[in-house]
This record gives structure tokens, sequence and C-alpha cells, in this order.
């Protein structure tokens, strides 16, 4: 790598987040109810709608963060990026749990964030 290619690298590089976002809804309180969920209420569409752009999972050229090009992880999903930054959003209702193969990658790939208590 030469310098300019170095410093190219250093000032193009973005700081990479990915965000787990899950409907709870009322009276829901295991992992398996709440990680089958398809939807949300109105408020939790329109709280998913404000995170950033709507991208398209098997085209989409930015930062991924896990989410795969192979519809196994959804198909779209809020995406949002300046010049420094790169966030994508795993939202677990637009995740398939159709069958217990798709559930068991959903359940293990976002499992870590349930070990966070919400108030």
């Amino acid at each position: 790598m030469q310098i300019n290619d170095y410093i190219t690298f250093c000032f193009c590089s973005r700081e990479t987040h990915k965000i787990a976002v899950f409907y709870v809804a009322e009276g829901q309180e295991d992992k398996y109810s709440i990680l089958t969920n398809v939807g949300g209420s109105q408020a939790y569409e329109d709280f998913v709608a404000g995170l950033g752009w709507e991208v398209n999972l098997t085209n989409h050229c930015g930062f991924m963060g896990g989410l795969q090009k192979n519809k196994s992880t959804g198909l779209t999903t809020p995406y949002f990026a300046t010049s420094t930054v790169e966030v994508i959003f795993h939202v677990s209702t637009r995740m398939p749990s159709d069958s217990d193969d798709s559930l068991t990658k959903k359940v293990s790939a976002k499992v870590k964030y349930f070990e966070v208590k919400s108030y």
C-alpha cells in the first residue's frame, strides 16, 4: 500500500453499527413469542420507518452488518449513513420466522441482544 492509498483509506472509512429492533406486544414475555412477531403496532412501524431509508438487501452496496443478500435475513431494512458513519437496523419483524431453521437463525443472531434488560 502506498502512502496516498493509506491516506485515502483512513479518510474514507466509516464507523459502522448494527442495531437490533424488536417489537414486544403487550403481554409478551418470552423470547420465542417476541421473535416470531411478523409485524407491530402502527407506532412501531412508524418508528422503524423513521430510522433511515429503506434498502433492498439483495442489491444494497453499503454496510450489511451480517444481514444476507440471499433473502434469508429479510428483503429490506432501514439504513442510515453519513460521511463518517453507517448504521443498519436488524428489524426482527422483517426477518423470516416461517420455519424452524429460519427461526433458529433469527434467535441465534439476536439472542445476545436480549440479555440487555429494558425498563
